[in-house]
């Protein structure tokens, strides 16, 4: 284990637990780090679990695992901490992600990881920490097959059992203190335990798209604790009407299409309908994915369309993208149900990764409806989204309406005037996550937090920017220094 020597660790747990003897809430909670144990795991990392309360109300009740994962800083003698990192979702197993992505990381923020461990967890309810397990495989299927766009009395139907089938899953494999305790206040506190366990004063943090509202939240809670925050592709989640997000997120996704449909209309070498113009290509994506057109060309159902379209335009990748539209117009949908495998968490083998479930179980928590809300209210909003309304927007919302449960009290509302500011990383056009959020996330810390704009399109400036990779490696080595430039090119 790297680290502070044994003396300083034991010196180091004591102030910490002086420390964290009491939570904001009174509660009292704390993790040892001189007992968190690291062993060697997945080859060339390390491993830990620590144990954090369903509810942090009741410290001494039930406890789940938290999974932590970490990569040791490449040059020890020079480590100046550790960040830890989580990709959003909510849902997303990090774990299994740092795993596979961490080479390609490491080139993308050499120096960042020269000085600095990288920990991974996943949130509880998700991968290795306590996961929820509520359906099979097959319902994921059925999911996939069914009207969630909520058009007919039928789909309305339909999706009403569905909802019901999942939450009486989960009510079965979990039980409804955990179910209940599954918002990301809870999740933040857990994060603060992941602090405590890494045995560092303050936490350094790269929160991706949902884990943008997680770091907010422990900025919020937890102020003094923070060294350095970055929030990449912000959501901003303080809403009691999650039909009016779904109705934003929808708007951003026809957005990023016009900019599709604009760049392949004028560019002859577009493989769908290129150099055409941009009605010809809206055009021609519109009957392609009229009701019932992509089930009969291969298949492709529309939730499987939304899938697929979201996945590319999330990726900003034109070219695959058109060719994939391309394909399916003549008859093979490979290509677009292979995005739409990858969207929903399915494997290799045919079994589904529990994200699913695990967003529905988490997002209705953080992001409910209004009360009283039905499916076929938000059918109907759905229907007066426009031109791209054949792509369902609600997925997989629409399995939360009328959900069980519900958190014990509101949230707190984000505000952190006196935490460090943080850095807020935003892209213009982003296809699923407004521009506003970010503008929305700073205002509401109230901290000075630095805003750094990409102009570009896609979802998660860091995976497509130098620019921001180099803004956000400057900021994490020294969180003291404004950004270099408040805006990065496409």
């Amino acid at each position: 284990m790297r680290g502070p020597s044994a003396r300083g660790a034991l010196a180091l747990a004591a102030a910490l637990a002086l420390a964290a003897a009491c939570d904001r809430d009174g509660a009292a909670v704390g993790v040892d780090p001189a007992k968190t144990t690291w062993e060697p795991c997945e080859e060339t990392f390390e491993c830990a679990t620590i144990r954090v309360p369903v509810d942090y109300g009741a410290p001494g009740g039930a406890t789940i695992p938290l999974a932590l994962l970490r990569a040791p800083a490449t040059d020890p003698e020079s480590r100046l901490g550790a960040i830890v990192v989580n990709p959003g979702g909510p849902g997303v197993a990090m774990i299994d992600r740092l795993v596979a992505e961490y080479a390609t990381m490491r080139l993308a923020f050499a120096r960042v990881f020269e000085r600095f461990d990288v920990v991974a967890f996943d949130w509880r309810g998700v991968g290795r920490s306590a996961p929820l397990r509520c359906a099979g495989d097959a319902f994921f299927e059925e999911v996939r097959a069914a009207g969630l766009g909520l058009e007919t009395p039928a789909d309305v139907a339909e999706t009403e059992r569905l909802a019901k089938t999942l939450a009486d899953g989960c009510r079965a494999a979990a039980g409804d203190a955990m179910l209940e305790g599954l918002h990301t206040e809870n999740a933040a506190r857990d994060l603060d335990r992941i602090r405590e366990a890494l045995g560092a004063s303050k936490l350094d943090y790269l929160g991706l798209s949902y884990g943008t509202w997680l770091g907010a939240t422990y900025a919020t809670l937890f102020p003094d604790r923070v060294r350095a925050f970055v929030l990449d592709t912000p959501v901003f989640a303080s809403s009691t009407d999650n039909a009016g997000r779904i109705e934003r997120r929808a708007a951003a996704r026809d957005a990023a299409l016009e900019r599709f449909f604009a760049a392949c209309g004028r560019d002859a070498a577009c493989p769908f309908h290129g150099g055409e113009g941009a009605p010809a290509v809206a055009r021609a994506f519109d009957a392609l994915f009229a009701p019932g057109r992509a089930r009969a060309v291969g298949g492709l159902s529309a939730v499987d369309a939304a899938l697929a379209v979201t996945g590319a335009l999330r990726a900003d990748d034109r070219d695959d993208f058109a060719a994939d539209l391309a394909a399916a117009e003549a008859g093979d949908v490979t290509a677009l149900r292979a995005r739409a495998d990858a969207a929903a968490g399915k494997r290799a083998d045919g079994t589904y990764d529990g994200s699913i479930e695990a967003l529905v179980a988490i997002g209705a928590l953080d992001l409910p409806f209004a009360a009283g809300t039905t499916a076929g209210d938000l059918g109907a909003r759905l229907a007066a989204l426009g031109s791209r309304s054949a792509l369902p927007a609600s997925i997989p919302w629409a399995l939360a309406i009328d959900w069980p449960w519900r958190r014990p009290g509101p949230a707190a509302p984000i505000s952190a005037p006196s935490a460090p500011p943080l850095l807020v990383v935003a892209t213009r056009h982003d296809p699923v996550t407004p521009y506003e959020d970010g503008e929305r996330l700073v205002e509401a810390l109230a901290n000075g937090s630095h805003l750094l704009t990409y102009e570009g399109g896609g979802h998660v400036a860091v995976l497509r920017s130098d620019c921001v990779r180099g803004i956000v490696a400057e900021y994490f080595l020294d969180p003291s220094r404004p950004p270099a430039s408040a805006t990065c090119p496409r």
